[in-house]
């Protein structure tokens, strides 16, 4: 009837009220479900592209002295020789035989980017990147990225020596999450700075939680 119209509409907004509620706090309570299921998916597509990045990375073995040599000796010739204009150094003394020698009692701490032909290296030890270098005619194509996300993922790399006027190379790990500290050496030998880098661990660490 008419006279109980006024209970029964109070009643049902009563109910529709109660059910919006519940499917709000339905809603809310799935959220961390929710944020949990896309957090693994993002997990598991960055390990897969991880690994796809990562599969030309190998250990460096003896035969790959040479090449690794060569492309370290480039990159001296190219970025440093204009710094400090040292003709015996680069064109007598840095020679590839040389380096290979040197290289022999390191080889285990050596890595290389190999897709068929060695494009470059990355040399990690104590958790410290000693040497990272690429072909100079192959920069440009994440190669140098690849070798250090590798020495960071593989080896909790977290510091390393720059140049201080190698301004390329600076602005490269700033890239990367490394930061320019107050802490510098002479360069052996020279006088000219080199200037420590370290990734911020403590702020990586709280954004992955």
């Amino acid at each position: 009837s008419k006279r109980h119209f006024p209970k029964w509409k109070s009643a049902a907004t009563a109910a529709l009220s109660a059910q919006k509620r519940n499917r709000r706090t339905l809603s809310m309570a799935a959220k961390p479900f929710i944020l949990t299921i896309d957090s693994v998916r993002l997990f598991c597509y960055s390990m897969i592209f991880y690994r796809c990045t990562m599969k030309n990375i190998r250990k460096a073995t003896q035969k790959d002295l040479a090449r690794i040599a060569e492309i370290e000796v480039f990159n001296y010739r190219l970025n440093f020789y204009p710094i400090f204009k040292d003709d015996d150094f680069y064109f007598s003394e840095l020679q590839v035989l040389n380096l290979m020698e040197s290289y022999q009692p390191r080889i285990e701490t050596m890595w290389v980017y190999d897709d068929g032909v060695i494009k470059g290296f990355v040399q990690v030890s104590s958790k410290e990147i000693k040497k990272l270098f690429v072909e100079p005619a192959l920069q440009g194509n994440a190669i140098g990225s690849n070798l250090l996300n590798f020495a960071i993922e593989e080896f909790d790399a977290y510091f390393l020596w720059a140049l201080e006027k190698n301004v390329r190379a600076i602005k490269f790990y700033q890239r990367h999450g490394f930061r320019a500290t107050s802490e510098k050496k002479f360069e052996e030998d020279t006088t000219e700075y080199l200037v420590r880098m370290e990734r911020d661990i403590l702020k990586e660490t709280n954004r992955s939680e």
